[in-house]
């Protein structure tokens, strides 16, 4: 029997007509781990003679452990014993965040953390619910579903991730149900969050806030009307989006790149010491996935391009030694498929498959060979000189250009945000091993200066663009003065 005291005022505040108790109520036990159990609503006894009720319930872990725990939670007890604090009197704000695939888990995660201690300073009682992954439950946020694994790209791609999509809402419309949002923040994915943001604007009316919206104003302006309809603010992080929703009518506040406050002070020398290289080796970054789908079909590419370039090496320089190429192992569960590739393509003696801190490699490295997306951003941030390669299914490609007339004439963000060809990229048939393996060679330190620094120059372009540090911090403050 656990006894725990609050006020009765607040036992009936959070009781509903049914004689449920919120699981969201403050008859939660204090402990480390209370952030990560979900608790139906409790059927309360409650007795206005003695002052005290009883709950009995049945709780549950997060949906990712629930086959493995069978904990239950009996017979609380609350009783009012006195005065409380004005913070306990008060019912919690419940913040609820969705977003999807890895940097959106990533940023997801940076945001709850600041929100919890943002909220601590204030005395505001504040809990974080998400849709994403286990960084951000790490980060403090009760995960309600994991979907890292659903996001893909292309048309045929997603097909087979629809259903298991689809399961994942209707669990997490139903807790909403019992758990209505006082806010909620959009991250990116609009795939999901758009029509997620429509269901929770009719059904609960609650502020909705878009943190790093979809890239309409780069290439794909149909679903604006929808993203500003559903948005009470948008967070815009660059100042041309910020333009172009304040356009479409929408509320915006330009609050600058998150991975701005991402980057870190690494020492190139010590960060190249702990991955046993060199000071003047050449080190080659190859950055080929963050989905399954973009493993499938850039990797293989890019890999082959890998195998080229230290042939073309190794005829500069009379061997192999000291040439490393480094390989972020970010899907860590497909490190066999990289493994496969590196061998194929004669460079496995030189590769180092890495399962530390990505901005390690992205510090130490004097040149990448990358997919498109955020990971572009911050190799500009690094000053990493890079070649960019993009790759879907043939079909998919080919349904795309043919039947939704989509084409793109930059794929990169660093070269969509400064609408300039900065960076060397390839696109689809364009991504052919040798061209890559050229254009990665005239990157090198030592091989084509004026390629380099015209680069290196853009970075500094784009630096400017990405706005001052204190991203986080902003948004969390932005978002709390919304409760």
């Amino acid at each position: 029997m656990k006894a725990l005291s609050f006020h009765q005022n607040v036992v009936s505040r959070c009781l509903n007509s049914d004689g449920f108790l919120w699981p969201s109520s403050p008859v939660y036990p204090c402990s480390p781990c209370a952030q990560s159990w979900i608790v139906k609503p409790m059927r309360i006894s409650f007795s206005l003679v003695s002052g005290k009720c009883r709950a009995v319930s049945r709780a549950t872990r997060c949906a990712s452990e629930v086959s493995q725990t069978n904990a239950r939670v009996d017979d609380l007890e609350l009783e009012d014993c006195g005065q409380e604090s004005e913070a306990e009197n008060v019912a919690p704000f419940r913040i609820f965040v969705s977003t999807g695939d890895v940097m959106g888990d990533i940023h997801g995660a940076n945001l709850v953390k600041e929100l919890l201690k943002q909220a601590q300073g204030t005395r505001r009682r504040v809990e974080v619910y998400a849709l994403g992954g286990q960084r951000m439950r790490t980060a403090g946020a009760t995960l309600i579903g994991d979907n890292t694994g659903l996001s893909s790209i292309g048309l045929l791609e997603a097909l087979p991730l629809i259903v298991p999509s689809l399961l994942l809402q209707i669990t997490v419309r139903r807790f909403l149900d019992d758990h209505p949002p006082h806010v909620l923040v959009l991250i990116d994915y609009p795939g999901v969050n758009i029509p997620f943001g429509q269901y929770v604007k009719q059904k609960f009316g609650c502020k909705i806030i878009y943190y790093i919206p979809p890239n309409e104003w780069l290439w794909n302006t149909s679903r604006t009307k929808s993203i500003v309809s559903i948005s009470d603010i948008i967070l815009a992080v660059y100042p041309g989006e910020a333009e172009y929703y304040a356009r479409a009518g929408a509320n915006v506040k330009l609050v600058g790149h998150p991975l701005i406050d991402t980057v870190k002070g690494i020492n190139r020398n010590e960060a190249r010491q702990r991955l046993g290289v060199n000071t003047d080796d050449i080190v080659i970054a190859l950055v080929p996935a963050s989905r399954s789908q973009e493993l499938r079909h850039v990797w293989p590419t890019i890999a082959s391009a890998a195998g080229k370039l230290l042939k073309a090496l190794v005829e500069i320089r009379g061997g192999p030694h000291g040439v490393h190429f480094i390989i972020p192992a970010v899907l860590r569960d497909q490190r066999h498929v990289i493994e496969k590739e590196c061998e194929d393509n004669s460079f496995f003696q030189n590769s180092i498959i890495f399962n530390g801190d990505p901005h390690e490699v992205l510090a130490a490295a004097d040149v990448a060979i990358t997919k498109s997306g955020s990971t572009n951003l911050e190799m500009a941030l690094y000053k990493v000189p890079q070649v960019v390669v993009y790759k879907i299914d043939n079909l998919t490609a080919w349904i795309a250009r043919k039947l939704f007339g989509f084409s793109v004439k930059n794929i990169s963000l660093v070269n969509l945000i400064l609408d300039s060809q900065v960076v060397p990229e390839y696109i689809q048939e364009a991504a052919d091993a040798e061209n890559i393996m050229q254009a990665t060679l005239k990157l090198l330190p030592g091989m084509d200066t004026q390629e380099r620094s015209r680069v290196l120059q853009g970075y500094e372009q784009l630096r400017v663009v990405l706005g001052e540090p204190g991203v986080v911090e902003r948004v969390a403050r932005q978002i709390l003065d919304c409760l």
